[in-house]
């Protein structure tokens, strides 16, 4: 019998170390690959500098994080988190990234959420995320706002599930591989030698891009005119949320109730030009506001604040038809800081804001505000260009409106090609090379005391 027992001893003993030999083998394959995983990252993937900032900017931060801000670039562009720290007494961060996904809005507010005792979330809802192509957030073409957060995430559970989370799993590759994105560029050396020499020269004091503190992109850039792309507008429908929308707004409903988080869900202003040949906006607002009623969420649009409280009609204050500029955001900040404080200590805020959009158009009487073009084809001949401008109004369709156009080329003076007059058509001269078309645009109205007037500045293309 001993012999057998000193047999199976060693046995056992010749087992374990093979076990042991695998698990080491796994566990250096497994460093291996991390350690090539990081190199080709490091060497490849395109860094995007404002998220970069944010994200080392979030996890410095000693104190708790009381608020978050969550949502598109409607938030770093609009919102100050210091002016909203002098007006409620608390921590205030803009986690938002550019085109945020709401699956994305989720998984930071659990990341948020992790190492701060979270008091309150407001969630920005613009309706260019919320639906259409963009509300499809698993769809291939929409990852990369995903990554953009994802991929400075630090490694916990958390990040693991929204990486498992973030696509089918046809893309998972490319979620947990970021240099497999860049396959092409693999064997392109000026390409590999300009992402090491920018990301070995990156400093947070030599960032250019705005950057400010607590997720706020600062910019002075001014507007040159409300001029839309009707191309890009399509009207939003009876139910335009997305199913994938719908799914994780539940979600971010249901994990704020479960931790006592307080949720708030607003949209930032969008200038009116653009909402107007969008169409159908009322038709979101319901949408919303349905679900957050159905459970005990407040919906603050301020797409519909009257405007004896908020007026950012100047073009002024915006960087862009859906950004404020500093001017702005200065103002807006200001604004929702006093709503929302106003509204968390049980004050009705409704007063602020139109029961819907449509009511807020007819308050604003006849005004211009904004403009598109339409080529006007029938009218050109070979030396010429010919556009029909088209001005997107409120009020009377049939009230009259003048123009005024001019041409600017280079640092020369403008040049006028139309004084005031109803012609809504103009000309230019093919193949301008640094061209602008200046705009101008008034109702000829003389029971007005003010006459509604719009500028706009466009560059010419051929």
């Amino acid at each position: 019998m001993i012999p057998a027992h000193l047999s199976i001893l060693h046995f056992d003993k010749k087992k374990r170390s093979n076990i042991y030999k695998q698990v080491t083998e796994v566990l250096v394959i497994a460093v291996c690959i991390m350690v090539m995983n990081y190199f080709l990252k490091y060497i490849l993937v395109e860094d995007d500098g404002f998220t970069k900032m944010v994200m080392r900017d979030f996890y410095r931060i000693e104190e708790n994080i009381d608020n978050i801000y969550l949502g598109s670039s409607h938030v770093h562009y609009d919102i100050q988190p210091e002016i909203l720290d002098e007006i409620n007494g608390r921590n205030n961060f803009n986690l938002s990234t550019g085109l945020q996904p709401i699956n994305t809005s989720y998984f930071l507010l659990k990341e948020a959420n992790h190492d701060n005792q979270l008091s309150h979330v407001y969630l920005e809802m613009y309706y260019g995320i919320m639906t259409g192509e963009y509300g499809k957030v698993k769809e291939y073409q929409n990852l990369p706002n995903t990554w953009r957060a994802l991929d400075y995430a630090k490694p916990s559970i958390n990040k693991i599930e929204w990486m498992l989370d973030a696509s089918s799993p046809e893309y998972y590759y490319l979620t947990f591989i970021p240099a497999r994105r860049y396959y092409k560029e693999f064997l392109d050396k000026e390409y590999i030698a300009g992402q090491i020499k920018a990301k070995s020269q990156f400093s947070e004091e030599g960032w250019n891009g705005g950057y400010r503190y607590k997720g706020y992109r600062w910019t002075d850039a001014v507007i040159d005119g409300m001029y839309c792309d009707p191309s890009k507008e399509s009207a939003l429908g009876d139910a335009p949320l997305t199913e994938d929308v719908k799914k994780y707004l539940i979600k971010i409903f249901e994990y704020c109730n479960e931790n006592n988080i307080k949720l708030t869900l607003f949209s930032s202003p969008v200038a009116d030009c653009e909402l107007i040949l969008t169409g159908d906006y009322d038709n979101y607002v319901y949408q919303v506001s349905k679900l957050a009623k159905e459970y005990g969420v407040s919906y603050l649009d301020f797409n519909l604040c009257k405007k004896e409280y908020l007026d950012l009609d100047s073009d002024e204050k915006w960087r862009d038809l859906n950004h404020l500029n500093e001017n702005g955001s200065t103002q807006f900040s200001a604004f929702i800081g006093k709503v929302f404080l106003e509204e968390e200590q049980g004050i009705d805020v409704q007063k602020y804001f139109y029961d819907s959009y449509e009511e807020k158009i007819l308050s604003m009487g006849n005004s211009i505000t904004g403009f598109y073009l339409e080529r006007d084809y029938e009218n050109e001949t070979h030396d010429e260009q010919c556009f029909r401008i088209n001005t997107i109004n409120t009020g009377n369709e049939y009230m009259t409106i003048k123009y005024r156009v001019s041409l600017a080329i280079a640092d020369e003076d403008e040049c006028v090609l139309q004084e005031w007059s109803e012609n809504s058509s103009y000309k230019i001269p093919r193949n301008l090379e640094n061209a602008s078309v200046i705009i101008e645009a008034k109702i000829d109205d003389q029971t007005q005391e003010n006459q509604s007037y719009k500028r706009c500045k466009i560059a010419v293309t051929n």
